[in-house]
């Protein structure tokens, strides 16, 4: 049977001391990398959208060369 070491749990330590500075200074931190992520999403989904936009306009050019071959 497994047993996790409490050691290894991720949370904060309630023994550990608190300082108002550090927790205000992840705060700002957490807030940044949460809008970070939010405009690397957003990014992602515009790159998505082109690709297949320039698979569409591919696969249109391909099918009138064909259409203008004949």
């Amino acid at each position: 049977m497994y047993f996790q070491d409490e050691s290894t749990e991720n949370g904060p330590d309630p023994g550990a001391p608190f300082d108002p500075d550090i927790d205000a200074q992840l705060d700002s931190l957490r807030e940044k990398l949460t809008e970070v992520i939010r405009m690397l999403i957003a990014k992602l989904f515009l790159l998505q959208n082109c690709s297949c936009l320039i698979y569409l306009a591919n696969d249109y050019a391909v099918r009138w060369r064909r259409i203008l071959k004949c």
